[in-house]
């Protein structure tokens, strides 16, 4: 009687009921990062759990969430719209329906959106720039191949290598700065007269800004990796010590001035440093030697009609005749 009352139990229990001798699985945070937020703009993230009985309860132990933002306790889902940058360091625990719960420590971290002429330094990667010019943006999201709808991250501007923009109606290069990973700027034809904002580009080897209206290059003092620089047809440019000051220009780096109004006697000191320079002046440089140390020690220049004689070094005289024409050295 007994074995077929056992029977009858194990019968009635069926294949798909057999007691689990096991129990719940054991509830845990799957979660282990939330996204980033952006202040001002919607927010969602998700929390997740697996194990224990599924009628989840959610809520915040430690800490608390950025200011906009809210935990929805049945579903896990945190939502709203964050109102200051920084981060939050909090601590979420969950409990099932068993009794069981679990904890983990998560961060939400609120970036900015910058306003024009922001540095992305102190700030994440993602960090929003924005560019004062609209056409400065067209071409990096051209050269970034992304849309009109994506965000142009810090961390994003930080990959760019190459920006071309050819009679793009260029004005302002500010937030340009935020392109730091920059090797060559390519911007011809345009209408822009500021380029302080390039001072911090420092990878920057070829910058090509002819054509355009400048008249200020106090930016390029820094900027030692250039190895081309091209600012011809720029009439109203007649300063270039900060290229003269420039410790990392040298022999075979390239320096255009055509149609600026640059000095024939700046022009020689930038030849004297060994660079390549295309300019309007119809220049010799002459060079003399004294005689025991045979160095090079006194370097002049003067136009082919004689004026603007410079005297680059002090030290001796000496008279040259080549076809036809005499070129006065003097002390």
């Amino acid at each position: 009687m007994a074995l077929l009352m056992a029977g009858v139990l194990l019968l009635g229990l069926g294949c798909g009921e057999r007691e689990d001798p096991t129990g719940p699985a054991t509830l845990n945070i799957t979660t282990t990062a939330l996204p980033g937020a952006i202040a001002g703009r919607q927010y969602v993230g998700t929390l997740v759990a697996a194990g224990g009985e599924r009628s989840y309860t959610w809520s915040v132990t430690v800490g608390g969430l950025p200011p906009g933002l809210v935990l929805h306790p049945s579903s896990g889902l945190i939502s709203g719209t964050p109102t200051s940058i920084g981060f939050e360091d909090f601590t979420v625990e969950v409990g099932s329906g068993d009794g069981q719960s679990a904890t983990r420590e998560l961060m939400i971290t609120v970036d900015p959106v910058l306003k024009p002429g922001e540095l992305c330094s102190g700030h994440t990667g993602g960090s929003i720039a924005a560019f004062e010019d609209a056409n400065v943006e067209a071409a990096v999201r051209s050269a970034l191949e992304i849309g009109a709808q994506d965000d142009l991250t810090c961390g994003l501007l930080g990959t760019l290598k190459n920006l071309t923009a050819v009679n793009a109606g260029i004005v302002s290069l500010a937030s340009i700065q935020n392109l730091t990973g920059l090797t060559t700027l390519d911007l011809p034809g345009n209408s822009i007269t500021d380029i302080s904002p390039l001072s911090g580009l420092t990878s920057l080897t070829v910058l090509v800004l002819g054509s355009n209206s400048i008249t200020d290059i106090s930016a390029l003092t820094s900027l030692t990796s250039l190895t081309r620089i091209v600012l011809q047809d720029n009439p109203s440019l007649i300063d270039v010590q900060p290229l003269i000051d420039n410790p990392g220009l040298c022999p075979t780096h390239v320096v255009n001035l055509s149609s600026t109004n640059v000095s024939c006697a700046d022009v020689a000191k930038l030849q004297v440093k060994g660079a390549s320079v295309t300019s309007d002046c119809v220049s010799k440089i002459a060079f003399a030697f004294h005689d025991s140390w045979r160095q090079k020690f006194e370097i002049y220049v003067m136009d082919a009609d004689g004026s603007n004689l410079v005297e680059l070094t002090n030290l001796a005289s000496y008279r040259e005749e080549e076809r036809g024409a005499t070129w006065a050295l003097v002390r």
